[in-house]
């Protein structure tokens, strides 16, 4: 999802997905809720259409150990496009 707003040339990113598991598995997995992700940053173009997304991306997780899982993570993504 691209934000409306330019900073300085340089477009805001953000987006978020959320995962579902469907069924319980023999090993482990349990239907419902998984995990969160959202991430925020910036689009920069580094030649033709390609492009890199920089920022920072929070991942919440369900976990048998201990419930909830959070992580916080520096997230470089490239954008090869023709």
């Amino acid at each position: 999802m691209l934000l409306p707003q330019e900073w300085g040339g340089v477009p805001a990113v953000g987006w978020t997905e959320l995962f579902v598991a469907l069924n319980d598995t023999d090993w482990g997995a349990r239907a419902g809720f998984d995990r969160v992700r959202a991430f925020i940053g910036l689009e920069l173009p580094i030649g033709g259409k390609s492009t890199v997304e920089i920022g920072y991306l929070n991942q919440m997780a369900r976990t048998q150990a201990s419930g909830i899982e959070l992580d916080h993570i520096l997230s470089l993504n490239l954008f090869v496009r023709y």
